[in-house]
């Protein structure tokens, strides 16, 4: 049992690791009962959500192994919170060049308004990083949590995707606490602190 639980939580960690959490955004506005999975071709869908993933997951990732190549960072678990700023502040321009080309398209202005939502919440996490080990999961968990407060779909809908996107995030955050990556104050902070900056950029811009 202790076995299954452990590779569980590797598991989650892995499918809602921080860089691919725009992906899944992206994926979850453009679902069945979302406004936009109806007004948007699937063609201009599709090609949107590939630039999302590769600007914010896979040049990311690509930039990591070089960092871990250079020995600028030890392996691609970053467990040394100093050594997840540079990596992060690399990810938060390719985030701002995602949201400069959003901003220039007929892409919906909520897209745009999360991908500037969340380069500001990787700075924060970049700068907090330089003093104290937050988790990154549970930052990207609250994040995702505030976006879909915006969901632009009906109630009926809505509320089953938050309560969905709660569980992962209560998943992600067991997760980070069993693999013994962070303890629990790292873990609540990043939700919280998550959460709490994309909502308040998406409420009041």
């Amino acid at each position: 049992m202790k076995y299954f639980s452990e590779r569980f939580a590797r598991i989650v960690s892995i499918l809602f690791h921080p860089l691919l959490m725009p992906s899944w955004v992206w994926m979850l506005y453009f679902s069945p009962g979302s406004v936009f999975a109806m007004e948007i071709s699937i063609a201009a869908r599709m090609s949107s959500f590939i630039l999302v993933f590769i600007m914010t997951f896979l040049a990311p990732v690509i930039l990591i192994l070089l960092l871990i190549k250079l020995k600028w960072v030890d392996d691609v678990y970053i467990q040394n919170h100093r050594q997840r700023v540079l990596p992060l502040f690399i990810s938060a321009l390719l985030y701002g060049l995602c949201h400069r080309m959003f901003s220039e398209s007929q892409m919906p202005l909520i897209l745009v308004k999360i991908l500037q939502a969340s380069v500001v919440t990787i700075v924060f996490a970049g700068g907090v990083s330089v003093f104290w080990k937050i988790s990154l999961h549970a930052i990207a968990a609250g994040a995702l949590t505030a976006a879909m407060f915006f969901w632009p779909g009906d109630l009926s809908h809505k509320g089953i995707l938050l309560l969905i996107v709660f569980v992962i995030g209560m998943l992600v955050c067991w997760a980070r606490l069993k693999t013994k990556a962070h303890h629990v104050f790292q873990v609540l902070a990043g939700y919280m602190a998550g959460m709490l900056i994309v909502f308040c950029m998406l409420w009041f811009s």
